[in-house]
């Protein structure tokens, strides 16, 4: 009998290790490898990578794991979840414990966010993977997507004071101390490329905005003017997580001053200090008012005085082939339109307007014309803190012809984070 026992027991040990074999631990993520990146660097995430504590295989994968699921934030400003089956995970050919996967064109992200933390859409970035036996890994992730260059302006004084390169970057940038150049420039029909040589950084309420300054006694074979193609210097431009920016693609220089529109990300208002007042309102303020800033939003344009007079001529030239030889500022028609709506696509409210260059309230020197948004509702209540997104229609025209169009020239669709305090 004992004889038969131990053979029953010697039986159980075989088979339970034999069993064993098949059961595998999960394998936990790491918790500071694990990142979202933009390998492509157009500014749209477009991988998540998956650093494991252990090496994966196929099977692991097919076996253990059920899906991937992160949110991020799409192109409609909204959140989004995504859901991705182990079936879609890759295994790096390099590192077995690396797991990634490339989104396909199909999915809908936001241009231009290639940071973890911009508080206008508050809490995202976020990932989880499921396993098949219910257990959730909250993953850890980090920002490993460089900056980008969404559009860039030249400001040109005409002698009267040194040019200004203003580069608008999807986040917040610093240059490294080491770089001296950190803007390369070519024409479009000339192969020869050129550096651009800063004397001093401006200030600027936007931290994602790098406003250069000439350094007029740096000679070049050729000065950087409107339409040319400028590049970011590889690894000159890094982001807060200290991302450079290491593409060598040339951006075209989509704008030039004064056809530039102002705004701010984000601001924020008191209510109880909020008097009742109209929806908008337009101010007519010097060139050089601080405006819009982090209390007063909205969306401004500087008009009028010599720099603004030469550029229109030069656009009507190259627009119209009209030779504009005496401007005349009846000729001038600013059309503005603003809409405003939330994250989700719910109407809040809207202004539209028309006037004359040769408004009485215009500046003959120039003048700064600021469309303000009271923080209320068409309604007239004041909005909650929140994202909202503001389409902004400009038109200037001279003499009948569209000298300048927002709508083409740039984004026009700005995303505003505002706080209610």
């Amino acid at each position: 009998m004992s004889f038969i026992r131990t053979v029953i027991l010697a039986m159980s040990l075989l088979l339970t290790s034999a069993y064993s074999d098949f059961i595998q631990t999960p394998i936990p993520p790491s918790f500071n490898k694990n990142t979202f990146q933009d390998t492509n660097e157009d500014g749209k995430m477009d991988r998540l990578s998956i650093h494991f504590l252990g090496e994966i295989t196929e099977t692991y994968l097919h076996e253990m794991v059920d899906s991937l699921v992160f949110d991020w934030i799409n192109s409609h400003s909204r959140h989004q979840s995504y859901t991705v089956a182990s079936t879609d995970l890759k295994i790096d050919s390099l590192n077995s414990r690396v797991v990634y996967f490339d989104l396909p064109d199909t999915f809908s992200i936001q241009s231009f966010l290639t940071s973890l933390h911009d508080y206008r859409y508050g809490e995202y970035a976020i990932a989880k993977l499921y396993q098949n036996n219910g257990e959730v890994f909250k993953i850890s992730m980090k920002d490993a997507m460089p900056p980008v260059l969404k559009k860039s302006f030249l400001k040109s004084h005409r002698k009267n004071g040194n040019d200004t390169l203003s580069l608008y970057f999807s986040e917040p940038v610093s240059i490294k101390p080491e770089c001296h150049f950190i803007v390369e420039y070519k024409n479009n029909r000339d192969s020869a490329v050129y550096d651009f040589l800063h004397a001093e950084i401006l200030p600027s309420l936007d931290p994602s905005v790098l406003v250069l300054v000439k350094d007029s006694s740096f000679q070049s074979k050729r000065n950087l003017q409107p339409r040319d193609s400028i590049r970011i210097l590889k690894s000159c431009v890094i982001d807060e997580s200290k991302n450079p920016i290491e593409t060598k693609a040339f951006h075209f220089l989509e704008g030039t001053y004064p056809f530039e529109i102002y705004t701010v990300k984000s601001a924020s208002y008191i209510a109880s200090n909020q008097r009742p007042q109209t929806i908008f309102s337009l101010e007519f303020l010097d060139l050089n008012a601080a405006f819009p800033n982090d209390t007063a939003l909205g969306v401004a344009i500087d008009i009028g005085g010599p720099e603004f007079e030469s550029m229109l001529k030069e656009e009507a030239l190259l627009k119209h082939s009209k030779s504009v030889l005496d401007y005349q500022a009846s000729q001038l028609k600013i059309d503005l339109k603003l809409s405003i709506f939330t994250n989700l696509g719910a109407y809040v409210a809207s202004y539209s307007h028309s006037l004359l260059g040769s408004d009485a309230r215009f500046n003959k020197s120039g003048t700064r014309l600021f469309l303000r948004w009271n923080h209320q509702s068409e309604a007239g209540r004041l909005v909650q803190t929140g994202v909202y997104l503001a389409d902004i229609d400009l038109r200037l025209s001279y003499d009948g012809d569209i000298i300048y169009q927002s709508q083409k020239n740039e984004k026009h669709i700005e995303a505003w984070g505002l706080l209610r305090r």
